[in-house]
């Protein structure tokens, strides 16, 4: 996909205010879409071979296949990774009011030649790759961690000028390709070694309760509370979660609350005592000591 003829498509569907592009290195480049007071609907190009990672911080929007008619939601919660192998496409995306939009767009050579992979060199044998794949869903919906989304904030936000704001924008591309891939890794891992984890049905309780506990910062529900709440008892609920997520579920809501707080300092800047409030400290002062000790 030629990057110039994507920008020029982009730039003539939005006005300049709406939007800004960068091409921070080879077959690879990033853009912010920012919508007013009314939703925004524009188109994003796809060549097969090439594959998109969209944000959307702070606000929701819904992205479909023109192709396939295939849609997902992502929100500040959820971010999504695009991929057709097999055909041109676009992606048709619709913004809802005072939303901001972020993209990363890069070939799959240049994705495999940031971690040092020499597949995609020989394009033939990239094109026999993509006929042997039936691809499920062309939307792969992914949950943003923290540490996501202050990467993505800092692609467009206090970025140096110059060459220097260019190899800043690499760092944080390979950053947040590193917290994607890690976070898939640790989920595929933790779930072949927990014996609980290997029902579909504790799985998904055991994620419920991380739903439950990451959504209730300020009041979260005791352990005993919230095994009944997703139906199982404490003691799966104990071990499977420390084998998902890899603390317990204590251990990890005091982490979870600490990332949201510097999701928060960085990329909205309020006051430290409503962030305190936020994340379930009703006394700043303890909520700053525990956040220096972080």
């Amino acid at each position: 996909m030629d990057l110039s003829a994507f920008q020029e498509k982009l730039a003539g569907q939005l006005a300049a205010e709406e939007w800004q592009f960068a091409r921070p290195g080879e077959e690879k480049a990033v853009y912010r879409v920012v919508a007013g007071e009314r939703p925004l609907s524009f188109e994003l190009s796809h060549t097969s071979l090439f594959i998109h990672f969209l944000f959307v911080m702070p606000g929701a929007a819904v992205v479909s296949s023109i192709v396939n008619g295939e849609q997902t939601d992502i929100d500040e919660k959820h971010y999504c990774l695009f991929a057709n192998l097999h055909a041109d496409d676009r992606v048709s995306v619709k913004l809802q009011p005072h939303s901001v939009f972020t993209g990363i767009v890069m070939s799959m050579q240049a994705l495999h030649r940031v971690f040092g992979s020499s597949f995609g060199q020989d394009p033939a044998l990239v094109a026999d790759f993509a006929r042997s794949v039936k691809v499920q869903n062309l939307f792969n919906r992914k949950q943003v961690t923290p540490a996501m989304a202050v990467v993505i904030h800092q692609l467009f936000n206090d970025l140096p000028a110059g060459v220097v704001g260019q190899v800043f924008q690499r760092a944080k591309i390979i950053e947040f390709l590193s917290l994607h891939l890690a976070a898939g890794q640790d989920a595929k891992d933790s779930r072949q070694q927990c014996p609980f984890v290997l029902d579909a049905v504790e799985l998904q309780r055991i994620e419920d309760a991380h739903d439950i506990i990451t959504t209730r910062l300020v009041n979260p529900p005791s352990l005993k509370t919230l095994a009944r709440m997703v139906g199982t008892n404490e003691y799966k609920l104990k071990v499977g979660f420390k084998h998902v997520y890899g603390k317990s579920v204590y251990a990890y809501l005091a982490d979870y609350r600490m990332d949201e707080a510097r999701k928060m300092l960085m990329v909205e800047k309020p006051r430290i005592n409503e962030v305190a409030a936020r994340v379930g400290y009703a006394n700043p002062s303890h909520f700053i000591a525990a956040y220096k000790k972080r």
